[in-house]
């Protein structure tokens, strides 16, 4: 009969990979432990160890500081200590008037100077009212002159395109030969007699060689006088036009000034102004050549430039009266106002003045009688002495016998 032997119940089982990794994590950790403990005990001695001293209490922290509000601390660029900087002072006008230059200006690399306007550097111009008309013409003349020259210029760039006044002439010259060697020719052509002369006689050939180059310079040379007679003219009668513009313009400028300060005075510069724009822009209706009994008038010859004074003088004295209309009608308009103002001040009722309370009567008490000799002390015997009050204060003796 087999036995069996029963395993030991109190046998442990095997260890898994985690427990056996876990033992010798465990292992490492105590070898160290116990290397640190050997080398910080201290070495053996035979002298008996001290008692361990008392650890010294740690102080208590200092207490901080409080920390500057950075809004109240003064920065490099505004120190409240630093005073501030004195204000420019802004000069007089007596002062401005001390540093006034001459208005000047650049024409071609020459400087030029505007009689009666004056420069206040950094400040601005001085145009006075006698001067301020021959500004506006001078303005008037340079932007009429402006429009003028960029015309000109557009003209000139085509006149260019065509080779200048020496292709113009070539090409009129050209032209000219062109035509009368042409018509030669074609006349020769349609004369039978003539054809059958230039076939059988070589000097009637030759002749007709002359005849065409004869013919040829003369159509040259005709052509080039004409082209610069023709040149000169437009260039007398552009130029002409121009120094009438420029007259009439200036002409305008002083009448209507003249007119204003003899026949309207109190015009105001804007109206004058006005009119003035207005007749500029119709200046060949104002300066026209003189009729016989316009030129009977003003003294001068019939065809010469006259300017219409009646229509200027109309202009000025409608401007003025419009203005002055104007001005009534405001100043009636602000006295109506004036007027409705107060009635309606005197309808409102005013409200009735409180009555004024009773100043309360403060009673003033009685002066203190005065003190005898006998009562008074030595500082106030000494003031009544220096003061002159000592003989009131002293008793009559009659009184006192009684």
């Amino acid at each position: 009969m087999s036995t069996s032997i029963a395993p030991d119940a109190t046998q442990a089982a095997d260890p898994t990979l985690a427990e056996a990794f876990g033992e010798l994590a465990n292992a490492i950790v105590e070898g160290e432990e116990d290397s640190e403990q050997e080398t910080t005990s201290p070495a053996p001695s035979d002298s008996p160890a001290p008692a361990p001293a008392e650890e010294p209490k740690a102080a208590p922290p200092a207490p901080e500081a409080p920390k500057p509000d950075a809004a109240t601390q003064p920065t490099e660029e505004a120190k409240p200590d630093a005073p501030a900087p004195d204000a420019p002072k802004e000069p007089t006008p007596a002062e401005l008037l001390a540093t006034q230059q001459p208005l000047t200006y650049v024409v071609d690399g020459a400087t030029r100077t505007f009689d009666g306007a004056f420069v206040i550097p950094g400040r601005g111009a001085i145009i006075p009212n006698e001067v301020l008309p021959r500004l506006q013409d001078r303005l008037n003349q340079a932007d009429r002159l402006v429009a003028q020259n960029e015309s000109l210029y557009q003209t000139a760039q085509e006149y260019q395109k065509l080779g200048g006044r020496d292709g113009i002439t070539e090409m009129m010259t050209q032209r000219a030969l062109l035509d009368k060697v042409g018509a030669l020719l074609i006349n020769t052509l349609n004369n039978p007699d003539v054809l059958m002369r230039l076939a059988t006689d070589p000097r009637e050939r030759e002749q007709l060689l002359r005849d065409v180059n004869l013919t040829a310079r003369e159509a040259q040379y005709t052509a080039q006088n004409e082209f610069r007679e023709q040149f000169a003219r437009d260039a007398t009668a552009h130029q002409t036009v121009i120094d009438q513009q420029q007259v009439a313009h200036t002409a305008i400028n002083n009448a209507v000034a003249l007119l204003a300060t003899q026949h309207v005075p109190g015009m105001t510069p804007e109206d004058i102004a006005a009119v003035r724009t207005n007749a500029l822009a119709v200046a060949n209706a104002i300066v026209h050549p003189a009729n016989p009994e316009e030129a009977r008038i003003a003294g001068v010859q019939p065809g010469e430039m006259v300017i219409n004074s009646p229509v200027i003088l109309q202009w000025l004295t409608e401007r003025h009266q419009m203005r002055q209309a104007l001005q009534a009608s405001a100043q009636a308009q602000a006295k109506l106002q004036a007027e409705n103002a107060a009635r309606l001040a005197a309808a409102a009722p005013t409200p009735a003045a409180a009555p004024a309370a009773a100043r309360p009567v403060v009673a003033k008490p009685a002066p203190p009688a005065p003190k005898k000799l006998d009562d008074m002390s030595y500082g106030e015997l000494t003031r009544a002495m220096r003061s002159g009050r000592i003989f009131d204060l002293i008793p009559d003796p009659d009184e006192s016998d009684e």
